[in-house]
């Protein structure tokens, strides 16, 4: 197991189990009259919907966390209840038009805690090992700044889907269709927005990455589904456009035989090379 997840788990435990879920939601902005606990519950707390996010200088101290606002918190999205969790890095530049840009990993199943903390997140764990002590420097253990973290012109929001991925957490069943990740997502953004209504019309996109190419079409086209079912325009989610990376969309077609052949289109492999896997493929790049 790579040592940047060791980190980052122990990182994300303090912050979400202690900032957020030790929180009551009544501490919150506004209600949630969704926050009916089964007879069975085991948690005998309802977790906070939206508790703010302040790094103490021992983990922050040489990156830019403290120029903009972050937030964690528990969505419900069921009457179970189950709880998708996030974080939310606000825009650096403060521009109040800055779109809202909703990011989700892919595996199935990986956590958008990876890109929160490795990826187009302003604060990388890449250096969190590197240390200095001197007249100028005394860190060790410290997250550092990520020169092209997205929420450099925009507000991003992180979050962790489908239902028990990541730090989410519930009493209901799995989700076992890209269909029913996206229902579950419309419901939590429509939620999670009147916990940050300044943000009610405002541009919105959807991102991933990998099997985010399942994920983000699904989202997407719930969005136009709420959209279209809803009387007033004013309502509705402001959705301006999707990006995918890398992503995962048809194996049908998106496999060795279609990569070997996009290595020979682009000239990146010997016009006479007959490689069988993608491995021999890519070790017989053209340097």
């Amino acid at each position: 197991m790579p040592v940047s997840f060791l980190i980052l788990c122990t990182l994300l435990l303090c912050l979400a189990f202690v900032e957020a879920r030790l929180n009551f939601a009544s501490n919150s902005d506004v209600g949630n009259d969704r926050n009916v606990k089964p007879k069975d519950a085991t948690c005998s707390e309802t977790p906070s919907a939206k508790t703010k996010v302040d790094f103490p200088e021992s983990l922050a101290g040489r990156s830019i966390a403290s120029s903009f606002d972050m937030y964690t918190g528990y969505i419900n999205v069921t009457d179970t209840p189950d709880y998708l969790f996030y974080w939310f890095f606000a825009a650096q530049n403060g521009d109040e038009n800055a779109p809202l840009v909703i990011w989700t990993n892919g595996g199935p199943g990986c956590s958008s805690m990876e890109g929160a903390s490795t990826e187009n997140t302003p604060l990388t764990l890449f250096d969190i090992k590197e240390s200095c002590s001197s007249d100028q420097c005394d860190y060790y253990g410290q997250v550092s700044t990520n020169p092209y973290g997205w929420n450099a012109r925009a507000n991003v929001l992180y979050i962790d889907q489908p239902r028990y991925v990541g730090f989410s957490f519930g009493y209901g069943d799995y989700v076992t269709s890209s269909t029913d990740a996206g229902e579950d997502f419309v419901t939590f953004l429509t939620s999670w927005l009147d916990y940050f209504p300044e943000f009610k019309g405002r541009e919105t996109i959807i991102s991933g990455e990998s099997y985010g190419g399942h994920y983000v079409p699904a989202m997407a086209d719930a969005v136009m589904n709420y959209n279209e079912a809803l009387s007033e325009s004013s309502s509705q989610i402001n959705l301006a456009g999707v990006f995918i990376g890398n992503g995962c969309v048809n194996n049908t077609v998106q496999n060795g035989d279609t990569y070997i052949d996009f290595l020979h289109a682009q000239k990146l492999i010997p016009d006479d090379a007959t490689p069988r896997t993608e491995a021999s493929a890519e070790s017989m790049m053209i340097k």
